[in-house]
């Protein structure tokens, strides 16, 4: 069979982060054709894109699971991609956090991965950082995972050096940073406009690993950012809250930070939530950002924003600690029991050089699948 499409698998659920990443490999290539799995609640973000297909996840399952109870007694995950794999030449895994352990029982990978590995030879991860990891049989079994991939590219080096010893493992900054050059014209905005956007995480939200030890934050958290929030808006600043994932609660932090406020105040707070296009513009018109989210950081740097950012994941220290750790960070127990007044004045941003540097880097992250277009397209013409 002549396979022509190119599969892209990752965590699309309504995070900001993820369909930057989807966007810039589509946009990067657009003479291939891809296809994404996902919900209709959150292919919005993908609607409009020429060389794009959404296939509609809900509808996929529906179907598949009537054939497996009809014809297969005992149905596994693993035959969720061998109905379509022999459509793709290759698979992109591209996503962030898309490596986590939750369990110590966790010790093997995933069967969809697994299913297409032995579907589709072309597997390439593009973006990722690993872990968090509870036990060294998780990074045992990944690096038997990932040696027979085409190619994997981590956006840290903590990550990197868990699996450097093999040939087909490279490390390049974020592939957001990719965006740059369509930054530039906002670099050059007043500093004066006087935006606060906050970017907020609900440390509420029970599906992550480290649910525990951030649930007992939440309260202090967003008591913290209200009263940010509150010290602005008495200098005559405006305040924009920014919604980057629903599916993990952030507009429902939003609402329970917005709730504080009094009926006049609210009439002074923009609440941004929606695609891409429209978080960014938000993002492009702000003076400073206070922000949990890791691509609002990354979206700061490349943007020329002064931010404090407020990491609630190792993914997020770890890439400050590798490229800027001259950020004003506070990890969150220092945080949420800072009771000083807010200095806007204190905050940086990475210089404009640096962002410049890392953006050409940054074009590494696709440096494995860069080279099998290539030599597909060259044994195509011979």
């Amino acid at each position: 069979m002549n396979r022509r499409a190119i599969l892209i698998i990752g965590y699309f659920r309504g995070n900001v982060g993820d369909d930057l990443f989807v966007k810039t490999l589509v946009e990067r290539y657009p003479k291939e054709n891809f296809e994404l799995l996902t919900s209709c609640r959150f292919a919005r973000s993908f609607l409009g894109i020429q060389n794009l297909s959404i296939i509609n996840k809900n509808l996929f399952l529906r179907g598949l699971n009537f054939l497996m109870h009809r014809f297969v007694a005992d149905f596994s995950s693993r035959l969720l991609w061998a109905v379509r794999a022999s459509r793709y030449k290759a698979v992109v895994e591209i996503g962030g956090s898309i490596f986590q352990q939750e369990s110590e029982k966790q010790n093997v990978v995933s069967p969809e991965r697994t299913e297409l590995l032995k579907k589709v030879e072309n597997y390439f991860v593009i973006g990722s950082n690993f872990g968090p990891v509870i036990s060294g049989g998780y990074i045992s079994a990944y690096h038997n995972f990932f040696k027979k991939t085409g190619g994997v590219v981590f956006r840290d080096f903590k990550s990197y050096d868990l699996f450097s010893d093999l040939s087909n493992i490279s490390y390049a900054p974020d592939v957001v940073f990719s965006l740059f050059d369509k930054a530039v014209p906002f670099r050059s905005r007043s500093q004066h406009i006087n935006w606060v956007s906050i970017v907020p995480v609900d440390l509420k939200y029970p599906k992550r690993a480290n649910y525990m030890q951030l649930a007992q934050y939440a309260e202090q958290y967003e008591e913290h950012l209200y009263r940010i929030a509150y010290e602005a808006l008495r200098k005559k600043m405006k305040i924009r809250f920014i919604s980057f994932c629903l599916d993990e609660g952030d507009n429902k932090c939003i609402a329970r930070i917005v709730a504080r406020f009094s009926k006049e105040d609210r009439q002074n707070i923009v609440v941004v939530t929606g695609d891409v296009g429209n978080i960014f513009a938000a993002l492009a018109n702000t003076e400073y950002l206070i922000g949990s989210r890791f691509h609002a950081m990354i979206l700061a740097w490349i943007l020329g924003i002064k931010q404090l950012a407020i990491p609630y994941s190792e993914k997020t220290t770890s890439v400050i600690n590798d490229l800027f750790p001259k950020q004003t960070t506070e990890t969150l127990n220092s945080f949420c029991n800072d009771d000083q007044p807010f200095k806007f004045k204190s905050l940086v941003t990475m210089p404009c050089s640096l962002v410049k540097h890392y953006a050409n880097a940054a074009e590494q992250q696709f440096a494995f699948l860069d080279s099998f277009l290539k030599s597909k397209k060259m044994k195509e013409y011979n």
